[in-house]
């Protein structure tokens, strides 16, 4: 994963089996972010004290004895290997919320990669696996899959809201029903296009992030 996502939407419409969590992001929700980028808050659900709660948390991920530089992705694949992230991993699972996010496509060595904004259809909310310490979070990706890979060789792991109790139950300890949840699956109707290069730039923002490089053809 590149290291940009966005979450313009505020839920709304949403299927009342899951009302609980969307009512609790709805209510943190303050504005359209369009280029959310490292060390920026993100919006996560976590459970703390038996109840699950939705807050504001930076994305970065840096245990206190760590001398490297905050991490934003931990890959899933040896994630329960990793001293940096296994005591998260077994106990401080999260949920970060988004409604797209981005890659470049190309190999890193090429500083003009067009980038591109992969979202759902009806640009609905979605869930990508993360962990967290109490000051930041990083997110779980696994090898992209059939509708990512043309353009990146990594993805972030989306939790299909039926995992999501499990993914957030504190009491869920076991590493081999952990692994089990970041199984890399399909993800039908996931959708992506190219982006204006004005979403490269931490700084930007607003909706001109998101606009098609067809669009800008066109006109």
């Amino acid at each position: 994963m590149c290291g940009r996502y966005l979450l313009r939407n505020a839920p709304e419409h949403v299927d009342m089996t899951w009302r609980e969590y969307y009512e609790r992001i709805e209510l943190q929700f303050s504005r359209p972010r369009y280029n959310i980028c490292p060390s920026q808050s993100g919006l996560v659900l976590r459970e703390q004290n038996g109840s699950v709660i939705c807050d504001a948390l930076p994305w970065g991920f840096k245990p206190r004895w760590s001398k490297y530089q905050p991490s934003i992705n931990a890959r899933a694949e040896g994630l329960l290997n990793s001293k940096m992230f296994k005591a998260s991993a077994l106990k401080k699972r999260c949920l970060v919320i988004a409604d797209g996010f981005y890659e470049p496509k190309g190999p890193k060595t090429n500083k003009n990669r067009p980038w591109h904004l992969f979202e759902y259809e009806d640009q609905r909310l979605f869930a990508m696996a993360g962990i967290y310490l109490e000051d930041g979070f990083a997110i779980i990706t696994n090898a992209a899959n059939d509708e990512v890979k043309d353009i990146h060789d990594r993805m972030p792991h989306i939790l299909p809201p039926q995992h999501w109790p499990r993914w957030l139950d504190a009491d869920l300890q076991d590493e081999t029903d952990i692994q089990a949840l970041l199984s890399p699956g399909p993800y039908p109707g996931l959708l992506h296009y190219e982006v204006d290069k004005h979403v490269k730039k931490p700084g930007n923002e607003g909706p001109e992030c998101i606009q098609p490089v067809q669009d800008l053809f066109d006109e």
